[in-house]
């Protein structure tokens, strides 16, 4: 035989082991602590009701809550900048090339490096996974290939400048 419960908190229906009549339990959905009544004694007793801990407190809010009724206030806000855990990470090695292509542009040698900086960043988007998942780190290899190309035009207009100078004997 069992005992059936209702949670005086949730308003869950449990059923109970026999020998639980009487003691104190917590309810498996909210954790709220109540005696199980005893189906030979349908009260509760009084004392084991004050035996409770107190309630814990709420957590304050900084915000206002306007209505009560409304359950989106109560998941919790996602800061601006964070992934979402499925989210692919953007790969770190074409932007440290194209941040070297762009800082130290000197010709052919800057271009190459610019060019290296675009290869792999297709070869690390190409890796990528398809769909929302890897939809961030695709948009910025997509940004390091634009700053490979501003980098492979500066070395090339460097180089040109210099061989330039070079020919007019300016230097």
């Amino acid at each position: 035989m069992s005992i059936d419960a209702i949670c005086p908190d949730c308003d869950k229906p449990l059923r109970l082991r026999d020998d639980l009549a009487g003691k104190k339990i917590k309810c498996p959905k909210c954790s709220h602590p109540f005696v199980v009544p005893d189906p030979a004694n349908e009260t509760i007793p009084f004392e084991a009701e004050e035996e409770l801990p107190p309630p814990k407190k709420a957590l304050k809010r900084n915000r206002v809550e306007d209505d009560e009724d409304d359950d989106d206030d109560d998941r919790p806000r996602k800061r601006r900048g964070d992934r979402d855990e499925g989210d692919a990470p953007t790969p770190m090695e074409p932007i440290v090339w194209v941040i070297i292509a762009i800082l130290f542009p000197c010709g052919p040698i800057g271009a190459a490096i610019a060019f290296l900086a675009m290869s792999k960043a297709g070869s690390a988007r190409a890796k990528l996974p398809k769909g929302e998942q890897g939809a961030a780190a695709r948009q910025n290899l997509q940004y390091v290939i634009i700053l490979s190309w501003v980098g492979v035009a500066i070395s090339t207009l460097l180089g040109a400048v210099g061989l330039t100078f070079k020919l007019l004997k300016w230097f």
